[in-house]
């Protein structure tokens, strides 16, 4: 299989969690969720697939009573 047919198979890292709820973060959460740190965020609580500006995932977060943590998150290029 040629290169280009054996990428078009490929699926996006996240494509299996399409049932979770997407989240836009701001660079300056995305920042403190890589720093460990957990920042607040006034949405409703549960598990998120969260991405930084520009449609990048990082990972998947969740939120209880306000407070965001990082559950899993993809390492930095």
């Amino acid at each position: 299989m040629e290169e280009e047919a054996r990428g078009a198979q490929l699926r996006s890292v996240d494509a299996a969690l399409t049932s979770m709820p997407r989240l836009l973060l701001d660079e300056p959460v995305v920042a403190a969720l890589r720093r460990g740190q957990r920042p607040t965020m006034a949405v409703a609580a549960g598990h998120y697939r969260v991405y930084e500006v520009g449609d990048r995932f990082i990972g998947i977060a969740a939120v209880d009573a306000g407070i965001m943590k990082a559950l899993r998150l993809m390492q930095e290029e």
